[in-house]
């Protein structure tokens, strides 16, 4: 009964916004045609390719190299093609009087064209909020240098851990290429793991929170997003691993085996205090990674032999995992993604997953004779 109530409350929330969403799309369209070269009003009249203007683009990779997947892993199951999107080229170039706009602070020309490489390209820039924008406020001027790490998926308003640390951060994996006084735009409001992080990585003093959505950059170095979110993205992967585990990690908090638990409701399995008792039986330390800051949550997964979590973004913390940790996510049948699959797979961990029926808000129903089982197989 609980789980048809769900059903039916999410499937109503699908339903109303899929009209908001085509009513935006119609709006969106409209005042495109109305808005002619007004830059504050409208939206984008068109989109243009950075590589149409060669000039000061600055190539760092032409292409990712990524390792084909397996039939029955989970990137393939999930259909989201995550182990495909290369080539993928990481670059950046100076923009001389930039305009960004929107909430991911886009790119947009003289022309009233949009930068594609600046909203995910040819599939996805229809759903961004720089392609959206209906009305503008005037432009904030900033003088001297600067670039970005603000994005669709790390916006104005803030991101969640997994985008932060996979779409916002290694955007600032090029910051030393860049003349010595450059500063960085970064979403505002920050959360605490997001200030720690540019405080550990030497950055903090350079950062302006932008809550803006118009701004007029003198000199703009743009560092290009390096992969489509959830997509395998060893660049990424690397960057992160050399700035945040050198020297080396905190010793402490340490934990041989650790289950994730999840705030709130989302995505909880129905039966979980039934496997937390499974799992303190046989030792395991449950934790939430929300309650620990960013150093703890790195010295976590840096000791810790043995993992088990819902899919969700404390997996992102897979970043920090030792060569041959064993990991056991549980998949929500509604909700197949390879992202963590695909974060193991690169830092040769020993991944397993189980996917589990679930209602349309991720909930699972847990086999717990099946838990129980892949449980004791990760000792």
């Amino acid at each position: 009964m609980v789980k048809a109530c769900v059903n039916l409350v999410y499937r109503l929330r699908l339903f109303l916004k899929h009209w908001y969403l085509l009513l935006r799309g119609g709006i969106s369209t409209f005042g495109r045609k109305i808005g002619g070269k007004s830059f504050r009003f409208g939206g984008p009249r068109r989109l243009y390719s950075i590589w149409d203007y060669p000039k000061d683009i600055f190539v760092v990779q032409t292409a990712q190299t990524i390792r084909p997947a397996a039939s029955d892993s989970l990137r393939t199951k999930s259909g989201l093609n995550q182990q495909h999107r290369a080539p993928w080229p990481i670059f950046w170039k100076r923009i001389p009087e930039a305009r960004l706009v929107g909430k991911s602070l886009a790119v947009l020309n003289s022309k009233k064209e949009l930068m594609l490489e600046d909203v995910c390209g040819e599939g996805f820039y229809r759903e961004d909020p720089s392609y959206n924008y209906l009305f503008l406020p005037k432009p904030v001027r900033l003088q001297g240098a600067w670039t970005s790490m603000i994005g669709r998926w790390c916006p104005s308003g803030g991101a969640n851990y997994y985008h932060w640390m996979l779409d916002g951060l290694p955007r600032l994996a090029l910051v030393d290429r860049f003349p010595p006084d450059t500063q960085i735009l970064v979403p505002s409001p920050l959360r605490p793991f997001q200030t720690d992080s540019l405080k550990m990585l030497g950055l903090w003093e350079r950062c302006r929170p932008t809550p803006e959505i118009h701004l007029l950059v003198e000199e703009y170095y743009f560092s290009s997003p390096p992969m489509i979110t959830g997509c395998d993205n060893p660049y990424a992967i690397h960057f992160l691993r050399d700035r945040f585990l050198q020297p080396e990690p905190p010793p402490q908090p340490s934990f041989e085996k650790i289950y994730i638990t999840r705030k709130g409701a989302a995505r909880r399995p129905y039966q979980e205090e039934e496997m937390i008792a499974i799992l303190q039986e046989q030792g395991w330390a449950i934790i939430q990674a929300e309650n620990y800051n960013l150093k703890d949550q790195i010295a976590l997964f840096w000791n810790a032999r043995v993992i088990c979590a819902v899919h969700g973004a404390g997996l992102t913390n897979l970043l920090w995992c030792r060569k041959g940790c064993r990991v056991l996510e549980l998949v929500p049948s509604t909700f197949l993604n390879g992202c963590y699959e695909g974060l193991a797979a690169y830092l040769d961990l020993d991944y397993r997953y189980l996917i589990f029926d679930a209602d349309l808000k991720c909930r699972m129903t847990i086999d717990l004779e099946a838990f129980a089982a892949a449980v004791k197989k990760l000792d």
